[in-house]
């Protein structure tokens, strides 16, 4: 039986929401490249990084394949989507469009909402 999709809404909700939570830093790093070519490292610590493992596991587990652009999140940001995605029963949508991820980016980097140490912007 096919599951239900995630409403692109509520994914753009629980994003929204995410950018103005305070993220620290960390000793594990993580660069994405968004389609604008706008280039962020993400930095996290150990807990938040084996938070992330477990949750794609469960993921993978109940719905197959994560979404590449998930990947295009802080691994914090990422725990919370799975997290959801099961507890409602929901899988992630297979895209989302481009404006979503550079929103969140812009957002989390305009907010301040990640610690100077958290971050490195590339343009």
């Amino acid at each position: 039986m096919k599951t239900q999709m995630m409403p692109v809404e509520k994914i753009q909700q629980v994003l929204d929401h995410a950018a103005v939570i305070t993220i620290s830093g960390g000793n594990f790093k993580e660069t994405v490249i968004y389609a604008s070519k706008r280039q962020i490292t993400f930095e996290f610590p150990l807990s938040s990084g084996c938070s992330w493992n477990a949750s794609k596991s469960s993921y993978q587990v109940r719905f197959g394949a994560l979404p590449d652009w998930v990947l295009y999140l802080h691994p914090n940001h990422r725990t919370t989507l799975c997290k959801l995605s099961i507890d409602i029963d929901q899988e992630l949508p297979d895209v989302i469009s481009n404006q979503i991820l550079e929103s969140y980016g812009s957002s989390i980097l305009e907010g301040g909402k990640l610690k100077p140490s958290s971050i490195i912007l590339k343009k």
